[in-house]
């Protein structure tokens, strides 16, 4: 004999939904930890450090230390920055503000002026202007352009570059020029230089070869005082150094 209620507590699916549940706990759980895992969540550490020790200043009453204090703190007071909500009916309550700053009551005092010179002008003055034919100035000569240099250091320092006519130095229009270094090494005898090596660049380099040919197929004079007067026979070194005047002339591509 079947009960009327036998189908109302009776679910087939009961099991299946015993587990969702848990399965989805389980889930959820899983989830959470991949999560922590992957971002490397942490708590911030804990500062640990030695307590501070709490510090009491002692001010005398008078003196200097205790004026520079006092000014300080009025200075600091927070009641004169910060803004104050009062109600319309309390507004005659608020004190008068009586502060004044320093540079109103600063009163600069002034050079008195210097005494007027009561002079007459001289009788030729007193006519009118004096017209008179100025000559004009000469047309402005222009400026000497200067040449390139080489000043020699080292044990060549003062020595004089015998450069030959022929040569000439080229660079493009827009090309800024470095100063350029060689260490040199000259022929004690015959002041011919044997070893030219560079040691930077003038940011162009056809110049860069055409200042390394100058130096090779010249010769430097020799210089009194330098080891070169010794009779070794070794090179003499020293360095070499190209500063670039107006004989430069410039090209329009490189």
């Amino acid at each position: 004999m079947n009960s009327p209620w036998t189908l109302i507590f009776d679910w087939p699916t009961r099991k299946i939904a015993r587990l969702a549940l848990p399965l989805t706990l389980l889930l959820s759980a899983g989830l959470h930890f991949a999560g922590i895992e992957i971002l490397q969540i942490r708590p911030p550490a804990a500062q640990t450090g030695p307590p501070q020790a709490p510090q009491v200043f002692f001010l005398p009453r008078s003196g200097a230390s205790f004026e520079w204090a006092r000014a300080r703190v009025a200075a600091s007071d927070p009641v004169l920055f910060s803004s104050s909500d009062v109600e319309e009916k309390d507004v005659w309550r608020i004190p008068a503000d009586d502060y004044r700053p320093s540079f109103a009551t600063l009163q600069p005092g002034l050079d008195p002026l210097p005494p007027t010179q009561n002079e007459m002008p001289p009788p030729d003055a007193q006519v009118g202007p004096v017209r008179g034919d100025v000559p004009s100035p000469p047309p402005a000569q222009p400026a000497p352009r200067q040449r390139t240099q080489i000043v020699f250091g080292g044990d060549l320092r003062g020595a004089k570059f015998i450069v030959h006519e022929e040569v000439t130095f080229a660079a493009p229009v827009r090309q800024n020029l470095a100063p350029l270094e060689f260490l040199v090494g000259a022929d004690p005898s015959t002041g011919r230089v044997l070893h030219a090596v560079p040691l930077n660049t003038s940011g162009f380099a056809p110049l860069d070869r055409q200042a390394t040919e100058t130096l090779m197929t010249g010769h430097a004079e020799a210089v009194s005082g330098t080891p070169s007067e010794a009779g070794s026979g070794d090179p003499v070194w020293g360095t070499a150094w190209f500063l670039w005047g107006g004989d430069v002339s410039r090209t329009l591509s490189p």
